[in-house]
């Protein structure tokens, strides 16, 4: 290996490495841990590769843990005989993540109830347009630090497809549709 980094991008983790002298290689593996130990394999590049030239890759994590703050990545070459080299573990500390994980049900009836991550305690700012982008409701929540779930009464929308937009206090934004039965 000649470089390997992982850093936050977005709301995902961008994970770049390069290598060069590579002979007898048969797979790369890209493994992620939200504790530092028990590292699972994300992504295999089985591409195949030998000789001196130089070689980089790039990988998105677009699929982050909810909730996570912290995640740990590291690279696994094998070579043809099965045997296993390993980068350094690179430590990416996600920030200002708030994100909706999940809107169920789908479509919704009466209630909604939508997953989310809050990286702070705080106020949050919910607003529902239809797809015309005219406003259909709006209401401020209180949440806690970390993924809760948050109910809404959608029962006053008509038949529709709406978007579901969330404010936090740091400005940041996280939308999601959903479908009004």
């Amino acid at each position: 290996f000649t470089a390997f980094d992982a850093k936050q991008s977005g709301n995902g983790v961008a994970i770049n490495w390069s290598v060069e002298n590579i002979n007898q290689h048969k797979f790369f593996a890209v493994e992620r841990s939200v504790n530092g130990t028990d590292f699972n394999e994300i992504s295999r590049n089985n591409e195949f590769i030998n000789g001196q030239n130089s070689k980089s890759f790039i990988l998105m994590d677009n699929n982050l843990p909810p909730g996570a703050e912290v995640l740990y990545y590291r690279i696994r070459q094998c070579d043809m005989d099965d045997k296993c080299k390993y980068t350094e573990t690179k430590t990416v500390r996600i920030t200002g993540k708030n994100q909706i994980i999940r809107v169920y049900p789908q479509p919704a009836n009466d209630l909604l109830n939508v997953e989310y991550h809050s990286p702070v305690a705080g106020q949050l700012f919910i607003s529902v347009t239809d797809i015309t982008g005219k406003k259909a409701k709006q209401e401020t929540h209180r949440v806690i630090r970390g993924v809760q779930t948050i109910q809404g009464n959608t029962g006053q929308l008509g038949k529709g497809v709406y978007i579901l937009a969330i404010t936090d206090s740091n400005a940041e934004t996280s939308t999601q549709r959903f479908v009004k039965q």
